[in-house]
């Protein structure tokens, strides 16, 4: 009887074990947004952007302002500029002050001066600039 109790509190114990890691790993995949960037980032030096993006957008949805930047300067770079202002203003928003070079940029080249020179004003405030291309 003695031997019962201790193999069911061994079996117990594997269980129990199992199921932390199975918490901890769902947590990793589906709930930590600094967990897709890097997977977006991994992506991204394989040359596999559709799937940088899916794993930025998991980590934008998740909240996360590099993860809003980072799918920002992939849309700017796949020349989507629309999408690319709009995650540059989220991230903006969210903290993430690097943003606002990618917003001058894009305001320099479309010529809208006023919005560019806010922006540009906002980055070296945070940024103390950034390089212009």
């Amino acid at each position: 009887r003695i031997y019962n109790m201790k193999k069911f509190k061994f079996i117990k114990f594997i269980f129990l074990g199992l199921f932390i890691l199975f918490v901890v790993w769902f947590l990793i995949k589906f709930g930590y947004p600094s967990y897709h960037s890097a997977k977006g980032t991994e992506f991204l030096k394989k040359g596999e952007i559709e799937k940088a993006e899916i794993s930025f957008k998991k980590s934008a949805d998740l909240g996360s302002s590099v993860g809003m930047y980072k799918l920002a300067q992939l849309y700017e770079y796949t020349q989507n500029i629309v999408l690319a202002k709009k995650y540059y203003k989220l991230a903006a928003e969210n903290g993430e002050g690097r943003s606002y070079c990618g917003l001058a940029r894009i305001y320099k080249q479309e010529g809208n001066i006023k919005e560019y020179e806010t922006a540009e004003q906002m980055n070296r405030f945070l940024n103390k600039g950034c390089i212009q291309e």
